[in-house]
């Protein structure tokens, strides 16, 4: 694999598979601390200070007086100030010497920071070394926030305020307009965030993968068919509970929600009406019950790149999570249990190509 920067993959395929500033809460280090580079084990990430047993014959570090040093590894339930008076709750797998790659996932409508989907993207970042993020929603999970005052505006500015203070340090990858900070892995209404804040900081976006992406959701998959009643409810008591496309889920529907996604309608524009200029790939679906693949196939003709790819398994549904497809070769009768999704090799290959293609000519890349 020899990388062009100046090319472009002039395809957009479609693929039909069978199956498929931060608040990290450590102690500065005692009075004359050892040099934590120089242990021969090194304790968990996030190990407290008194708990470190230090080899005696190390030197202490002449004149250290700042924050304990950080380790490579997993650093969860913490909390980012992103306003004087909110925060959001988030995860990190921090790595100490690679200042370079990122990736931030941002999750659906109705799930936490931490579920199937971004602990893959997770997992996979630790084994290539690249730094990681996920962040629960203001107004959802761990973040603070009030429902009604829950928006895709809202959600716009605390990702493009997160990454700019959280990962202020983070150089990113090489595009052809320039450096971007971090590939972007948007889940459902995350990826369309993720597109918004690409129109409006395309510095930051380095890269994207979707999954089950519904942009425009609010509008052309919910209002569109909502009965009268229940529109009429919406607005008048500013909530609902609504479920589609025959599942059980049921999502938390406010009045300011489906008026202020009307501010950030992209499906709209007509053929490359949007500029991008970073690989994008779409896995989604063919048995999706909430988003039809009609969708991400409206999304691929409004958006102003050949470096597309659109990638359709055939089973999983909305959430890509479907583990009870057996593979050909196992027997009926055998005792064989799938314990991954069918996506997982399409989603691991999709990180791996979008941080090749982004990487500088001379990085030292594993592929």
């Amino acid at each position: 694999h020899q990388q062009n920067s100046k090319m472009k993959n002039h395809l957009a395929i479609i693929s039909l598979l069978g199956s498929t500033s931060a608040f990290h809460q450590t102690k500065p280090p005692s009075k004359g601390v050892t040099n934590l580079y120089a242990k021969r084990v090194y304790p968990q990430a996030g190990t407290p200070m008194e708990e470190i047993e230090y080899d005696t014959d190390v030197a202490p570090l002449e004149g250290y007086t700042g924050p304990s040093i950080r380790r490579t590894g997993d650093y969860d339930d913490q909390k980012f100030q992103s306003t004087q008076t909110d925060f959001l709750g988030y995860d990190e797998y921090f790595v100490a010497d690679n200042r370079a790659d990122l990736c931030i996932y941002l999750p659906n409508l109705a799930e936490a920071r931490s579920n199937l989907k971004s602990q893959m993207v997770r997992s996979y970042c630790a084994k290539a070394g690249y730094n990681f993020l996920a962040a629960d929603w203001y107004g959802r999970g761990d973040s603070s926030g009030k429902l009604m005052e829950a928006t895709i505006s809202r959600w716009v500015q605390d990702t493009i305020t997160f990454l700019d203070r959280k990962a202020s340090d983070i150089t990113g990858g090489m595009c052809d307009s320039g450096k971007k900070k971090a590939v972007f892995v948007g889940s459902g209404v995350g990826g369309w965030v993720a597109l918004r804040v690409a129109m409006e900081r395309p510095d930051l976006v380095r890269g994207f993968i979707g999954l089950s992406v519904d942009p425009d959701f609010t509008e052309d998959l919910l209002w569109a068919h909502l009965p009268e009643e229940e529109k009429e409810a919406i607005m008048r008591d500013g909530f609902r509970e609504i479920s589609w496309g025959g599942r059980d889920h049921v999502y938390p529907i406010t009045s300011s929600l489906i008026v202020d996604a009307r501010k950030h309608l992209i499906l709209r524009g007509g053929p490359n009406s949007i500029k991008v200029d970073f690989p994008i790939k779409i896995i989604h679906s063919l048995e999706d019950e909430e988003v039809p693949v009609t969708v991400p196939l409206q999304l691929i003709d409004v958006l102003d790149t050949n470096d597309i790819e659109l990638i359709v398994p055939k089973v999983g549904g909305h959430e890509l999570g479907d583990r009870t497809v057996m593979p050909g070769w196992i027997a009926p009768e055998s005792e064989f249990t799938v314990t991954d999704p069918p996506f997982k090799t399409e989603l691991e290959n999709a990180l791996r190509v979008t941080f090749f293609k982004t990487s500088p000519p001379d990085y030292d890349y594993i592929w």
